[in-house]
This record gives C-alpha cells, sequence and structure tokens, in this order.
C-alpha cells in the first residue's frame, strides 16, 4: 500500500514491488524442491514468474487510486475484484 502512494520514480517504485514479491514468492514456494533436485529450477522459475504479478497490481492498485477520489480502502477493494477478474 505504501508504494501505491509513493511519490518515487515509476521504475524505482515497480522494482521496489518486484523485490518484495521475489522476497516473498522465493521461501514461499521452496517446498518445491523437496521433491526432486531439478525442481530447484521450476522453484526459482515460477517465483520468477509470480513476483512479476506484484508490480503490475501495484501499478493498478496506484492507476485506480489516482483517478479516483475514493478512499485507499476502497481502491484496494476495487484493486482485488480486478485481480480476480484478471
Amino acid at each position: 500500500l505504501l508504494l501505491a502512494r509513493a511519490e518515487t520514480k515509476g521504475w524505482k517504485r515497480l522494482l521496489a514491488a518486484w523485490v518484495g514479491g521475489l522476497g516473498f514468492f522465493l521461501p514461499a514456494l521452496q517446498w518445491m524442491r523437496v521433491a526432486d533436485d531439478m525442481m530447484v529450477f521450476c522453484w526459482l522459475g515460477l517465483a520468477l514468474y509470480c513476483s512479476f504479478y506484484v508490480p503490475l497490481g501495484t501499478s493498478l492498485l496506484r492507476r485506480i487510486d489516482r483517478r479516483t477520489q475514493l478512499p485507499l480502502t476502497v481502491t484496494v477493494l476495487m484493486d482485488r475484484f480486478a485481480a480476480v477478474a484478471m
């Protein structure tokens, strides 16, 4: 939520969101590598793939927040509904 209202350059905000997403998905999906040694590549690939959705969601949330005069709590709900639709 802080990144949605941050007054930073676009690429810095997106990079911070992506690094945060990668920092979340790497440990969250680490169970995948237990099955086989080759699954390490699948684990890293899936973590990278999933982490790209965090900047996408942050950008969508920021766009909705900037174009409407709604409070941030309502904007977050709208963003969650849009994410489910994607």
